[in-house]
């Protein structure tokens, strides 16, 4: 584990994979869905460009890891 005192978190998530990436804050809408809520987070739309994904390229894959408490979408191939 590499501990950096007084280091910008952006720059760091930059070093820690070695490739580019973006942190951006949001928050998740609830709405009710039949007999429950449902919730949606929003993504941009030059993000999703990025990855491919459009109007017709829509599939994605949704992975919840529990130990890290992450969220990861990923577009499915």
């Amino acid at each position: 584990m590499t501990i950096v005192p007084n280091c910008d978190i952006s720059k760091l998530l930059g070093t820690i994979k070695g490739d580019k990436m973006e942190k951006r804050n949001s928050k998740i809408s609830f709405s009710k869905a039949g007999n429950g809520l449902g919730a949606k987070a929003t993504l941009s739309v030059p993000l999703l460009k990025e990855f491919g994904i459009n109007t017709e390229e829509r599939n994605v894959e949704i992975i919840y890891d529990e130990n890290k408490q992450e969220i990861i979408i990923r577009k499915k191939k």
